[in-house]
């Protein structure tokens, strides 16, 4: 075991300093944005009340959209409202969460998966009701990775004491990963940046979500104008 995690020390991808100001949920919670994440995770509850459901994915149709941001705010909202939130970073590829939250990415979802740690040693527990699951270090396919029997059981072992779990996913049509991700989730939570991000892209991630019979339950749109 000291030989082991020796080399996760040596091998793991980035230091833990992390993104503070993408928080303004924790660092600034009296601004309009917090509001917003506010208002997001209300309507959320909302739109899940009296159902099962409660695993949902965040994406976008395009990189740099402010997906992992918005899914770390809204869980810390959910949190903040007394629900007991996870959120995992399923973004193997561009793992970004650990540094959010400014947590050690030493064990994650992909070390799990491949048999390195059990699932409960992936958990973190940065704020109060709120748990974090890095991404961990994944292999030259996490598509082959997260495409078998071991990531739904993985996500059924560590979701059980949740009442939501946000799950950060790739970006719809950059990789297969997203899809399959999006597809083992109760329903997705797009998001959009208005300025950047062409109508025609939106309308092809919304076709590829459901024909894999993913629901959309959300649209997010990040940088709209007054």
């Amino acid at each position: 075991m000291i030989r082991s995690l020796s080399n996760r020390i040596v091998q793991k991808k980035s230091s833990v300093r992390g993104f503070p100001d993408r928080l303004v949920t924790v660092v600034d919670p009296d601004s309009a944005s917090s509001a917003a994440y506010h208002m997001m995770a209300i309507g959320l509850r909302a739109r899940l009340a009296g159902t099962s459901a409660k695993i949902i994915a965040v994406t976008s149709a395009c990189a740099l959209e402010g997906k992992s941001t918005t899914c770390a705010n809204l869980g810390v909202a959910l949190a903040q409202a007394g629900e007991r939130t996870l959120v995992v970073d399923c973004d193997l590829r561009k793992p970004v969460m650990h540094r959010i939250f400014g947590v050690p990415d030493l064990w994650g979802m992909a070390d799990a998966l491949q048999g390195e740690c059990s699932p409960q040693d992936t958990l973190q527990r940065p704020l109060p009701q709120l748990s974090i699951v890095p991404a961990g270090l994944a292999p030259p396919d996490p598509a082959l990775l997260i495409n078998g029997d071991h990531f739904p059981e993985y996500l059924r072992d560590v979701s059980e004491e949740f009442r939501y779990v946000l799950l950060d996913i790739p970006p719809i049509g950059g990789v297969s990963d997203s899809l399959i991700l999006a597809n083992r989730a109760d329903g997705v939570l797009l998001v959009v940046d208005v300025q950047s991000t062409p109508k025609e892209r939106v309308r092809q991630c919304r076709w590829r979500l459901e024909t894999v019979g993913t629901k959309v339950v959300g649209v997010v749109i990040n940088h709209a104008r007054g």
